[in-house]
């Protein structure tokens, strides 16, 4: 179920060979995905920064929520 304002949604995977162990995940189902701070931004660029570049993948998409 989407929740929310209408508008542009910007999602992105990383997928990597083991867990970045971020914790980011809440642990109700009901409640929202995460919006990245800076902070956050910045801890998991040092962690994919520490590995080799083919342990990972970046993917990025966007969707827009229309009603």
């Amino acid at each position: 179920m989407i929740s929310g304002a209408p508008g542009r949604e910007h999602l992105l995977a990383i997928l990597t060979d083991e867990p970045l162990d971020l914790d980011w995940m809440p642990v109700n189902p009901n409640v929202p995905a995460r919006v990245l701070n800076q902070a956050d931004i910045d801890n998991l660029i040092k962690k994919l920064n520490a590995l080799e570049g083919n342990k990972w993948t970046a993917l990025s998409t966007y969707f827009d929520v229309i009603s």
